[in-house]
């Protein structure tokens, strides 16, 4: 997780080290899949949807677009309070559970307010059924549906088919989620040829 430096303020996104430097306005898409998403990105970005979900298969850029775009909204909405952040289920089951701690520097209500109000632009990534606990599920839905309430963009992302998806969420959100956009990338995995 990184803290970078635009040209105007210091941003903590969370994104990954190895995708700090990249921007949607920059990146080339490899495939129609990626451009896609990276045009539902942008229409993210404009306030066209409040919600992508982005499901499919293992290593065709899923995370690189969205990193992207959480760079892109940071770089043009430069006010700490405006910010954009990427996180992926596990980091922010994480940083709820430390919350727990008595010598925790953050609060349980601090780490819901940056995710569920704080955040102007959300990216969830790595959602996973395997480590989908009931405690898991209501803190996502939770966050999920605050944001929907107050129209927070967000982007979730999975390598999973949709039945595996839908069975995740409550119908409810399941049903909000509809109003934003889904995408199924199962494009070859691009990072090995083996």
């Amino acid at each position: 997780m990184i803290t970078y430096f635009t040209d105007r303020v210091r941003v903590y996104s969370g994104v990954p080290g190895k995708c700090k430097n990249h921007f949607l306005n920059q990146i080339k898409t490899r495939n129609k899949e990626q451009e896609l998403f990276a045009n539902l990105l942008d229409g993210l970005i404009e306030g066209k949807y409040w919600s992508i979900s982005v499901l499919g298969t293992v290593g065709n850029g899923k995370t690189t677009l969205a990193c992207a775009a959480v760079n892109e909204w940071n770089d043009i909405h430069f006010f700490y309070e405006e910010g954009a952040y990427y996180t992926t289920q596990g980091d922010l089951i994480t940083e709820y559970k430390d919350t727990f701690n008595d010598e925790s520097s953050f609060t349980e209500a601090q780490i819901f307010n940056r995710y569920a109000r704080k955040a102007k632009l959300l990216v969830i990534d790595e959602l996973n059924p395997k480590d989908w606990t009931d405690f898991n599920k209501n803190v996502i839905q939770k966050i999920l549906t605050e944001r929907y309430a107050n129209d927070r963009r967000t982007v979730l992302i999975g390598n999973l088919e949709s039945k595996d998806f839908k069975a995740m969420f409550d119908p409810h959100i399941i049903s909000r989620l509809r109003e934003g956009a889904t995408i199924y990338m199962v494009e070859p995995d691009m990072r090995t040829s083996l």
